[in-house]
């Protein structure tokens, strides 16, 4: 009897183990498991870079296992399975996109792509005519992609960067709204953008954005987002993603919201550091355009007046220092509701948002009161600043 006893317990205690240890396992997260398992990896390890990758896709983490996949190829490129990953197919000897393989095979025909379609050339050129017609504008390409069609007068190249820019954009933008918006009923049509050569050109065509001095539009009335390819700029996409950043938010609420989220929100995805063909939406780009106007707390103004604007007041640029500031305000108040201690405004926020009201009381029972924010905002411009100068 004793032994049986012994026995059982030596089992019990095993199981105790086992669910004790499963249980601290299963109670972190699976970037922290990650980041324990790539520690135990030589960094010459192919096949256990590459069933990490399998268990970050797996997990959930998506970009966690594309950079492992990417690691595998490095190490040896004609990895077959990692190359299947990364959405690659051996072509002609090379592992390129399916995309890249498309391009190849029709141009090997004598094709030339227009929007969605692989023409002859007459073809092309005889759709190309009629949209330019009717645009009253010489534009040179046609390019789509899954949620963007891109009129553009600059080169095939520069629309083919925009174009990778706003699918990142678009992807960030959902997954930002997502959790709190029902998303299946936005449009199911795609986005549409002119991409003009200059500045010079925009302000040619559409006479609004030379009155205000500005870098883009959004003409919701078309449902256009109207650009210019800035080589001016370190980031010549900077205004593609505030223009476009209004496209999407006009289209998630079907009618004008709020004009200090509008812009603020729009500031905020600008704002943010493209790399890697993804939008790392929060983490400050210090070339895009708000990221150089500085983060200077005496910038900000009373977020009660922010808050408060109206369109019209909005659009009164005659003081470009105040129009400057309020950018500034809107920015850094959207960061702030998003972010604050790692987003303790975030749920109240989005409450917020989706009443699609500029009403201070709401602000207040949502978020909280505009005078505690307004003595935190310059605490937190300052940790920003600090943070990108270390």
């Amino acid at each position: 009897m004793l032994i049986i006893k012994k026995q059982t317990l030596i089992i019990f205690c095993t199981l105790l183990i086992t669910l004790c240890v499963f249980t601290i396992l299963e109670g972190r997260t699976p970037k922290e498991l990650y980041h324990e398992k790539l520690s135990k990896l030589k960094d010459n390890d192919v096949n256990g870079h590459y069933d990490l990758g399998v268990w970050c896709k797996d997990n959930g983490l998506m970009d966690e296992a594309k950079e492992e996949f990417k690691k595998v190829i490095r190490l040896y490129p004609e990895h077959a399975n990692a190359q299947k990953e990364l959405g690659c197919v051996k072509f002609n000897n090379s592992w390129i996109t399916e995309e890249e393989k498309d391009e190849i095979v029709h141009k090997e025909k004598g094709l030339i792509k227009y929007g969605d379609k692989w023409v002859p050339l007459k073809e092309m050129e005889l759709l190309r005519k009629k949209e330019r017609v009717t645009f009253n504008w010489d534009f040179e390409y046609k390019i789509q992609s899954k949620h963007y069609i891109i009129y553009t007068s600059t080169t095939e190249e520069e629309a083919k960067h925009i174009k990778d820019v706003l699918e990142s954009l678009y992807i960030a933008y959902n997954n930002l709204f997502g959790i709190y918006f029902d998303l299946s009923d936005r449009p199911s049509t795609f986005h549409k953008v002119k991409l003009f050569k200059n500045i010079e050109e925009l302000h040619e065509k559409v006479p609004q954005t030379k009155k205000y001095d500005a870098e883009g539009y959004y003409d919701s009335s078309i449902r256009f987002a109207l650009l210019h390819y800035n080589r001016k700029r370190t980031i010549p996409y900077s205004n593609a993603i505030h223009e476009c950043t209004h496209q999407l938010t006009w289209e998630l609420f079907h009618k004008k919201p709020p004009v200090w989220f509008s812009e603020g929100i729009a500031c905020y995805m600008e704002s943010s550091t493209f790399l890697n063909n993804k939008l790392k939406i929060g983490k400050i780009d210090l070339y895009s355009d708000p990221g150089t106007w500085g983060l200077d707390k005496d910038k900000l103004i009373d977020i009660k007046k922010c808050i408060s604007l109206s369109y019209q007041e909005w659009e009164n640029f005659s003081n470009k220092e105040i129009s400057r500031r309020r950018y500034f305000t809107c920015w850094i108040l959207t960061h702030f509701l998003f972010h604050y201690q790692g987003g303790i405004y975030k749920d109240g926020f989005f409450k917020y948002i989706k009443m699609n009201l500029a009403d201070i009381k709401m602000f207040e029972k949502l978020i909280d009161k505009t005078d505690i924010i307004n003595k935190k905002l310059p605490e937190y411009v300052e940790a920003l600043a600090k943070s990108k100068n270390d």
